[in-house]
Protein backbone atom coordinates (compact mmCIF):
# COMPACT_ATOMS: atom_id res chain seq x y z
CA UNK A 1 0.00 0.00 0.00
CA UNK A 2 2.94 2.02 0.53
CA UNK A 3 4.05 2.05 -2.30
CA UNK A 4 1.01 2.26 -4.30
CA UNK A 5 0.45 5.64 -1.82
CA UNK A 6 4.30 7.11 -2.78
CA UNK A 7 3.09 6.57 -6.28
CA UNK A 8 0.38 8.30 -6.42
CA UNK A 9 1.98 11.41 -4.25
CA UNK A 10 4.61 11.51 -7.19
CA UNK A 11 2.28 11.27 -9.74
CA UNK A 12 0.60 14.06 -7.98
CA UNK A 13 3.49 16.00 -7.57
CA UNK A 14 4.59 15.69 -10.95
CA UNK A 15 0.99 16.50 -12.49
CA UNK A 16 0.71 19.48 -9.70
CA UNK A 17 4.30 20.74 -10.89
CA UNK A 18 3.33 20.66 -14.60
CA UNK A 19 0.17 22.70 -13.75
CA UNK A 20 1.99 25.18 -12.48
CA UNK A 21 4.40 25.42 -15.19
CA UNK A 22 2.18 25.70 -18.19
CA UNK A 23 0.00 28.58 -15.59
CA UNK A 24 3.44 29.89 -15.41
CA UNK A 25 4.23 29.86 -19.37
CA UNK A 26 0.74 31.28 -20.04
CA UNK A 27 0.99 34.09 -17.41
CA UNK A 28 4.68 34.85 -19.42
CA UNK A 29 2.84 34.85 -22.57
CA UNK A 30 0.15 37.27 -21.68
CA UNK A 31 2.97 39.48 -19.82
CA UNK A 32 4.70 39.60 -23.00
CA UNK A 33 1.52 40.00 -25.26
CA UNK A 34 0.91 43.20 -22.40
CA UNK A 35 4.01 44.53 -22.77
CA UNK A 36 3.64 44.67 -26.95
CA UNK A 37 0.76 46.24 -26.37
CA UNK A 38 1.98 48.57 -23.85
CA UNK A 39 5.09 49.77 -25.91
CA UNK A 40 2.99 50.41 -28.87
CA UNK A 41 1.05 52.27 -27.50
CA UNK A 42 3.88 54.36 -25.70
CA UNK A 43 5.45 54.44 -28.98
CA UNK A 44 2.54 55.87 -30.46
CA UNK A 45 2.39 58.87 -27.24
CA UNK A 46 6.38 59.39 -27.55
CA UNK A 47 6.08 59.73 -31.79
CA UNK A 48 3.05 62.15 -31.02
CA UNK A 49 5.34 64.20 -28.47
CA UNK A 50 8.53 64.34 -30.59
CA UNK A 51 6.25 65.30 -33.59
CA UNK A 52 4.96 68.29 -31.57
CA UNK A 53 8.12 69.00 -30.16
CA UNK A 54 10.04 69.08 -33.62
CA UNK A 55 8.12 72.18 -35.02
CA UNK A 56 9.88 73.91 -31.98
CA UNK A 57 13.19 73.68 -33.36
CA UNK A 58 12.31 74.05 -36.99
CA UNK A 59 11.29 77.43 -36.22
CA UNK A 60 14.35 78.61 -34.12
CA UNK A 61 12.07 78.06 -30.57
CA UNK A 62 15.36 76.65 -29.08
CA UNK A 63 14.53 77.78 -25.04
CA UNK A 64 10.46 76.91 -25.79
CA UNK A 65 12.08 73.80 -26.95
CA UNK A 66 13.93 73.37 -23.82
CA UNK A 67 10.74 74.45 -21.51
CA UNK A 68 8.95 71.22 -23.23
CA UNK A 69 11.93 69.39 -22.74
CA UNK A 70 11.99 66.13 -20.51
CA UNK A 71 12.85 66.71 -16.92
CA UNK A 72 16.33 64.47 -17.25
CA UNK A 73 16.61 67.08 -20.28
CA UNK A 74 16.16 70.20 -18.74
CA UNK A 75 18.77 68.68 -15.01
CA UNK A 76 21.35 67.81 -17.53
CA UNK A 77 21.63 70.49 -19.75
CA UNK A 78 20.50 74.46 -19.14
CA UNK A 79 19.10 76.92 -21.13
CA UNK A 80 21.51 79.07 -22.05
CA UNK A 81 23.96 76.07 -22.96
CA UNK A 82 20.24 74.41 -25.26
CA UNK A 83 20.02 77.38 -27.44
CA UNK A 84 23.60 78.26 -28.13
CA UNK A 85 23.84 74.49 -29.40
CA UNK A 86 20.85 74.41 -30.98
CA UNK A 87 22.10 78.32 -33.08
CA UNK A 88 26.08 76.25 -33.99
CA UNK A 89 24.30 72.55 -34.42
CA UNK A 90 20.92 72.79 -35.82
CA UNK A 91 20.23 76.24 -37.61
CA UNK A 92 23.31 75.92 -40.66
CA UNK A 93 20.75 72.82 -41.82
CA UNK A 94 18.36 75.21 -42.70
CA UNK A 95 14.37 75.02 -42.91
CA UNK A 96 12.98 71.63 -43.24
CA UNK A 97 11.94 70.44 -46.95
CA UNK A 98 10.65 67.16 -45.57
CA UNK A 99 10.56 64.49 -42.41
CA UNK A 100 9.23 61.09 -42.53
CA UNK A 101 8.99 59.03 -39.96
CA UNK A 102 11.48 55.76 -40.47
CA UNK A 103 11.14 53.69 -37.08
CA UNK A 104 11.05 53.87 -33.12
CA UNK A 105 12.17 51.60 -30.74
CA UNK A 106 10.62 50.98 -26.91
CA UNK A 107 13.33 50.93 -24.39
CA UNK A 108 13.79 51.08 -20.92
CA UNK A 109 17.38 51.51 -20.31
CA UNK A 110 19.70 53.85 -22.12
CA UNK A 111 23.31 53.25 -22.17
CA UNK A 112 24.24 56.68 -19.90
CA UNK A 113 20.95 57.66 -18.62
CA UNK A 114 18.82 56.65 -15.91
CA UNK A 115 16.32 53.66 -16.14
CA UNK A 116 12.71 54.53 -17.54
CA UNK A 117 10.49 54.20 -20.31
CA UNK A 118 12.12 55.63 -23.92
CA UNK A 119 11.43 55.23 -27.34
CA UNK A 120 13.79 56.11 -30.20
CA UNK A 121 12.58 57.67 -32.60
CA UNK A 122 14.49 57.42 -36.01
CA UNK A 123 13.03 60.41 -38.80
CA UNK A 124 14.49 60.43 -42.92
CA UNK A 125 14.67 64.70 -42.85
CA UNK A 126 15.64 66.76 -45.69
CA UNK A 127 16.76 70.10 -44.83
CA UNK A 128 17.54 73.29 -46.94
CA UNK A 129 21.05 73.07 -46.70
CA UNK A 130 21.76 69.16 -46.02
CA UNK A 131 19.16 67.16 -48.65
CA UNK A 132 19.60 64.18 -46.77
CA UNK A 133 19.45 63.46 -43.02
CA UNK A 134 18.76 61.09 -39.98
CA UNK A 135 17.03 62.69 -37.32
CA UNK A 136 17.27 61.38 -34.29
CA UNK A 137 14.56 62.11 -31.68
CA UNK A 138 14.31 60.39 -27.81
CA UNK A 139 11.27 60.60 -25.66
CA UNK A 140 11.26 59.44 -22.41
CA UNK A 141 8.34 59.47 -19.86
CA UNK A 142 8.85 61.71 -17.49
CA UNK A 143 7.22 61.28 -13.42
CA UNK A 144 4.17 62.35 -14.48
CA UNK A 145 3.21 59.90 -17.18
CA UNK A 146 3.84 62.55 -19.94
CA UNK A 147 6.21 61.90 -23.30
CA UNK A 148 8.53 64.72 -23.56
CA UNK A 149 11.39 64.42 -25.97
CA UNK A 150 15.03 64.04 -23.76
CA UNK A 151 17.19 63.41 -27.03
CA UNK A 152 17.80 64.95 -30.35
CA UNK A 153 20.04 64.52 -32.62
CA UNK A 154 21.00 64.85 -36.34
CA UNK A 155 23.27 62.43 -38.84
Amino acid sequence: MNKLFTAAAIFTLVLCCTLAANARMASDQDDNAQAANNSDANIEQAKAAALSWLPLIDSGAYAESWDESSELFRESLGKAKWETSMTVFRKPFGSVLSREFKSAEYKTSLDGAPDGEYVILQFTTSFANKAAALELVTPKKDSDGVWRVTGYYVK
